[in-house]
């Protein structure tokens, strides 16, 4: 789990979307406790898992608003995960999808030098993409991709629907 504890399912539960063997995949599980170590599964869904795209290979800069319900680091500072709500509806054939992804902005350092914290812009291209109903996603950030950029903390500039920019920070280390 998120806060480092390991739990045995009571009976095994089978995902459609996990096709493909001997891999590792990121799951939003609902569970039951049997017991101390044992659970039994209730819905296991698919985490959409976010990236971290260089500002050069975006031809234009999106942060259309998100609905931001919550936000949080693991225990283990290896993930952070967003819970957002889109904007969605029935478009035509050639509709484009929502695009979402993280661009570093910059680098600060602290005044002795020693911690740096990585600024984030949380880009958001709706697209065509009619406004009829809201539908809610998971999306978790692998904090390990962020380990490249030598820094103990990020922050991340939302568009929020409910209060316009807000900044997320998490220390990562």
């Amino acid at each position: 789990t998120d806060n480092g504890d390991s739990l045995t399912l009571d009976v095994p539960c089978e995902a459609s979307w996990a096709s493909t063997a001997d891999s590792t995949y990121r799951a939003i599980m609902y569970y039951n406790k049997v017991d101390a170590n044992t659970v039994k599964a209730l819905s296991i869904s698919k985490m959409n898992l976010m990236s971290v795209t260089p500002r050069d290979s975006i031809k234009t800069m999106k942060t259309d608003p998100i609905g931001l319900e919550s936000s949080w680091i693991s225990k283990s500072k290896h993930f952070i995960t967003f819970a957002i709500t889109l904007k969605v509806g029935i478009a035509n054939a050639n509709s484009e999808k929502h695009r979402i992804t993280l661009i570093p902005d910059s680098v600060t350092l602290d005044k002795s030098g020693d911690k740096g914290t990585l600024h984030m812009t949380f880009f958001h291209d709706k697209g065509d993409i009619p406004e009829y109903y809201t539908e809610k996603f998971y999306f978790s950030l692998p904090t390990s991709v962020l380990s490249g950029f030598g820094c103990d903390s990020a922050a991340i500039r939302v568009n929020t629907t409910a209060n316009g920019n807000k900044t997320l920070t998490f220390p990562i280390r």
